[in-house]
């Protein structure tokens, strides 16, 4: 990374998250994983890698046909994060929510996390259950799909409306929309001299200005923040139906409606040339679950367009970074960069406007 670039990372980084994208996955090996299994859990498996980015993520099959995930936990991340990830899926299995999400599985010990010695390091280690089914980012994007994102956005909004920890009142994620403008430094000195780059400069202050205010006046709460095609799974006898999310390793508090805009900009297809027309059937279906205020309509299109440009930043200013795990860094770039153009001229720069 040259100055410059380094320059822009340090502006952006605000908190520990920060840190967590500059540094990389923990260098564990399957042989690794299995031992932890055996020694800490009891289990008897085999196992095989998923993907991930921060973490390094290992799927065991056990000899009972269970299987369960081993997380191997980045350096980067405070104990008090890892907390929040294990808390809020108890919360979510006391709370019954009517979309499935993995399971915390404590050690015999009772403890949420434990550790794997890696030569004179120690990694974290936390284990859950894994979610049957088929990956979003392997299925085809249909309008029953479309609409399955919006109602899941306002299942887990109510799901995970009550939820709290303190850890999450000092939290700065460059993931948060509400945080957008920190990508200013990044989208400089990272983005090629396109046209993507002057909307992100132009957008970005615009979004503080205009957008953020509106945003602060509205009530707050937790949501998962990161509902996309890779952290949503569809069963397999209803492909077009989401039946389980992942990931909760984005948390944070904001506006339910910025729920909403995420999954819409996951959702949309950039193939079909009619965006506008698809975020209103994503947006009818989730307010058949949990209707929209005026207000949110208001700043829906702002939010969209905010999570598509924190994707194209993000990845890239990663990507070259993490040059081997780029294929997956890199993975929803190319949408977001075909959808932010298709949009751009219904919604110039950052004007808000009712409806959508």
């Amino acid at each position: 990374m040259n100055q410059a670039q380094q320059a822009a990372a340090n502006s952006a980084s605000t908190g520990n998250t920060g840190c967590v994208l500059m540094h990389p996955p923990p260098p564990v090996t399957l042989a690794h994983g299995l031992q932890l299994a055996a020694d800490v859990y009891g289990w008897d498996a085999r196992a095989e890698w998923l993907s991930g980015e921060r973490d390094k993520n290992m799927l065991l099959h056990l000899s009972d046909g269970r299987k369960m995930v081993l997380k191997f936990i980045n350096a980067a991340e405070t104990a008090a994060e890892t907390d929040i990830q294990v808390r809020v899926l108890d919360w979510l299995q006391h709370k019954a929510c009517t979309v499935h999400t993995p399971q915390a599985i404590r050690t015999a010990a009772g403890a949420c996390t434990t550790t794997c010695r890696i030569g004179n390091t120690e990694v974290r280690v936390r284990a859950y259950t894994f979610l049957e089914g088929v990956s979003v980012a392997q299925t085809a994007i249909t309008p029953e799909l479309q609409s399955s994102f919006g109602q899941t956005a306002a299942h887990m909004a109510l799901a995970l409306a009550g939820f709290d920890h303190p850890a999450l009142a000092q939290r700065v994620l460059l993931w948060d929309v509400m945080h957008v403008g920190q990508l200013v430094g990044w989208a400089q000195t990272i983005l090629p001299d396109d046209d993507i780059k002057a909307l992100a400069l132009r957008f970005f202050p615009a979004f503080n200005q205009q957008i953020l205010p509106l945003l602060r006046a509205m009530p707050q709460q937790v949501i998962h923040s990161d509902l996309s095609r890779s952290n949503t799974v569809v069963a397999t006898s209803r492909p077009q139906h989401i039946y389980g999310v992942l990931d909760f390793g984005d948390l944070t508090r904001a506006p339910r409606v910025v729920e909403l805009a995420i999954a819409a900009s996951y959702a949309l297809d950039e193939h079909n040339g009619q965006p506008l027309a698809a975020l209103a059937q994503i947006v009818a279906a989730y307010e058949t679950v949990l209707p929209l205020s005026p207000a949110e309509h208001q700043v829906l299109p702002q939010l969209v367009q905010a999570r598509l440009l924190q994707r194209i930043v993000i990845s890239e200013w990663r990507a070259a970074q993490f040059p081997h795990n780029s294929a997956y860094i890199m993975r929803s770039n190319a949408q977001a960069r075909a959808l932010i153009r298709q949009l751009a001229p219904d919604w110039p720069g950052c004007n808000a406007r009712a409806g959508v």
